[in-house]
């Protein structure tokens, strides 16, 4: 990982928030910004641990998971 690299994609988060943040606020939508906030931050975490090449686990497989409960507990629910 080089740090031009991890420079690159903390400008590139840092852009988009400056793009978004302002409007949320100015509309006092604190519950978006809230998750926006919690999105954006899980998502850099993920990229940086990706960058530095971090065995990252598969998130396909826990929504298969989750999918595949839900569609249990409907069936049983529906006749």
């Amino acid at each position: 990982m080089s740090f031009l690299h991890l420079a690159l994609l903390v400008a590139v988060f840092a852009l988009i928030a400056w793009h978004e943040v302002p409007a949320i606020v100015k509309k006092q939508q604190w519950r978006e910004l809230t998750l926006f906030s919690v999105l954006m931050l899980s998502t850099l975490t993920l990229s940086i641990l990706m960058l530095m090449k971090v065995s990252v686990p598969n998130p396909t497989k826990l929504t298969e998971a989750l999918v595949r409960y839900l569609m249990e507990i409907t069936s049983r629910l529906l006749p």
